[in-house]
């Protein structure tokens, strides 16, 4: 049973996984020939953004590598040592221990969900604007 449930999760993974590949690589590609054949000067100016987004994209990815991090390791500490916590009746002040992590994530995931708010924001309210 659990062979079973283990390969459908996996097919499924792939599947997804494998369209968003595919749609990340193909979307880009075809826009860029389409573009190029539409107007291939102001497709030119265009590109010059592409440094930027990389750049914003690859600080994007660091920032929120790095939320959370304090919250799984000390959920991962307090779950290897859980006999031990109860042992020593220590699962008040874990409690708390872990109570302050998660406040802390809170307040790094509004602030990611500001970040990502405008990095796709911001384009989008540029190319909104450049139609007026």
């Amino acid at each position: 049973m659990k062979l079973s449930s283990n390969i459908d999760k996996i097919h499924d993974g792939v599947g997804h996984t494998l369209f968003i590949i595919f749609y990340g690589i193909v979307v880009p590609v075809a826009c860029s020939i389409l573009a190029f054949i539409t107007n291939w000067k102001l497709t030119l100016i265009t590109f010059i953004t592409i440094p930027f987004m990389i750049l914003a994209s690859l600080i994007f990815s660091k920032v929120s590598d790095q939320l959370g991090v304090g919250l799984c390791a000390a959920a991962q500490e307090i779950f290897s040592s859980i006999r031990t916590v109860f042992a020593y009746n220590s699962s008040n002040y874990e409690e708390q221990r872990y109570g302050r992590h998660l406040d802390s994530a809170k307040q790094q995931n509004i602030r990611k969900g500001i970040l990502l708010g405008s990095f796709w924001g911001a384009p989008r309210a540029a190319v909104s604007s450049s139609k007026l």
